[in-house]
């Protein structure tokens, strides 16, 4: 279980305390937090995030090494994510991700800007 991030901040529930997510979930919120915080610069977590800032979605053949490193910040050992395609519109990049924990399997879209 994490406590849910919304908006580059935490969760709070209407008595001020934190939201958690769990289960595919969980793993929906570590593989968008994986993408979208740069390596090393969330403050409350400096383990987050699996791509430095300037990294290069688009290399050729990188799909294997993004999943690599996607897989890393998965914190459940039985579940995995599947880069299905990645493509970039008007300097946009979407990426697709299959997260799977062998119970619910999980198709997510991440969009990253510039």
């Amino acid at each position: 279980m994490d406590i849910r991030i919304e908006n580059g901040d935490i969760a709070l529930k209407p008595d001020g305390t934190s939201e958690y997510v769990d289960d595919i979930w969980q793993l929906d919120q570590q593989i968008n937090l994986a993408f979208k915080i740069p390596k090393a610069s969330f403050v409350y977590d400096r383990k987050i995030g699996a791509f430095n800032e300037n990294f290069d979605f688009l290399e050729e053949g990188i799909m294997g090494n993004i999943e690599a490193r996607l897989n890393e910040c998965i914190l459940k050992s039985q579940a995995y994510a599947k880069v299905e395609y990645i493509f970039q519109v008007n300097g946009r990049i979407t990426i697709g991700v299959i997260v799977d924990d062998e119970v619910n399997p999980l198709f997510t879209e991440v969009h990253i800007d510039g």
